[in-house]
């Protein structure tokens, strides 16, 4: 593994940058989950690789970190994103507004407010015992939604990723209580998910619940965009029924 800014297949992002091939969260629904246990858990300090390639790195669009892991989800991968962000401050200023970051740490960190980065959650539902069987090593939602709402406190660009959507799920109540600049929506899962434990489809929104949701909270004027896998999945709806919704292709 060497850590290097990838385009990424992520509607929202052009690239990402991932540092870990692990995640202590353990959530049941990840398409890493395969790969836990067949792998040793390593993590990436080639600071130097990431120094050169941001020499000649000028992106259009904005820059995940991170897609495969939580890069707050232990001591040492802090440390290792806070080495990162401190190096493109430096390195490569202009970059920096394009750093989107997304996790399930219920916190925001002190060493974020000086950089200008969009600060993400993913929020799956706001039940917690749902979100303990399938999230069981994150942190709670309410811990996930102050921290969003501290990072709205300190001028931040603030997004949430309701990906998946399980039972329990409020998209509009959520948007109410944090007000976000952008939110998204996806679906279950990015694979086919055929090793997906069986008790995880029963506890998903039903289609129609989610774009029920999703209606409403546009309707209340949030800015609420629609991945598409989830449009086309076979599970959901047609290209229609998509563009119905204000879905865009």
């Amino acid at each position: 593994m060497v850590m290097r800014i990838k385009p990424s297949r992520i509607e929202y992002v052009e690239h990402n940058l991932n540092f870990a091939n692990f995640c202590p969260h353990n959530c049941q629904y990840c398409y890493m989950t395969p790969l836990r246990g067949k792998r040793e858990p390593t993590i990436d300090f080639d600071f130097p690789e990431l120094r050169r390639q941001l020499e000649r790195f000028e992106p259009k669009g904005d820059i995940l970190l991170s897609s495969s892991h939580d890069p707050m989800a232990s001591k040492e991968l802090r440390e290792v994103c806070f080495t990162i962000l401190s190096i493109i401050s430096k390195e490569a200023p202009s970059i920096m507004p394009k750093i989107r970051f997304l996790s399930k740490a219920g916190e925001f960190p002190a060493l974020f407010i000086p950089w200008n980065l969009k600060f993400g959650q993913t929020i799956t539902t706001l039940r917690e015992d749902i979100r303990l069987l399938v999230e069981p090593g994150a942190s709670s939602v309410q811990d996930r939604i102050k921290a969003l709402k501290k990072a709205k406190e300190h001028g931040k660009f603030t997004w949430i990723s309701f990906e998946p959507c399980f039972k329990g799920t409020n998209i509009p109540r959520v948007l109410e209580l944090i007000e976000p600049d952008e939110a998204w929506v996806g679906k279950l899962n990015h694979e086919k998910a055929i090793w997906m434990p069986q008790f995880i489809p029963p506890l998903a929104l039903s289609p129609q619940g989610i774009w029920k949701q999703i209606k409403e909270a546009r309707e209340m004027g949030f800015n609420v965009e629609v991945k598409q896998e989830l449009a086309f999945h076979r599970y959901c709806v047609t290209l229609e029924e998509y563009l119905g919704v204000g879905g865009r292709c």
